[in-house]
């Protein structure tokens, strides 16, 4: 408990009396401790390397080489 002061006044301003009077002391809200803070907990970002890759491979695996299936003569006449 810690001390305060109230002045009570007249109308004129002037003090008259003051009680000593205690506050009861408030103790801040106490948070679980099983949620961790923010700075603690596990950064998650975007894993590139694994995405990059796996990326690579389904363009790989739907994309089909465009020379496969023709000669080369098609190609040179396609290309004219």
């Amino acid at each position: 408990m810690r001390p305060n002061y109230r002045f009570t006044t007249t109308k004129i301003g002037k003090a008259i009396s003051f009680k000593l009077f205690t506050l009861p002391e408030t103790q801040p809200p106490q948070l679980p401790s099983s949620t961790p803070k923010r700075s603690e907990q596990k950064k998650r970002g975007r894993p590139r390397r694994l995405f990059e890759k796996s990326s690579h491979c389904s363009k790989q695996r739907h994309v089909k080489p465009i020379v496969s299936g023709l000669s080369s003569e098609k190609l040179f006449l396609a290309a004219e």
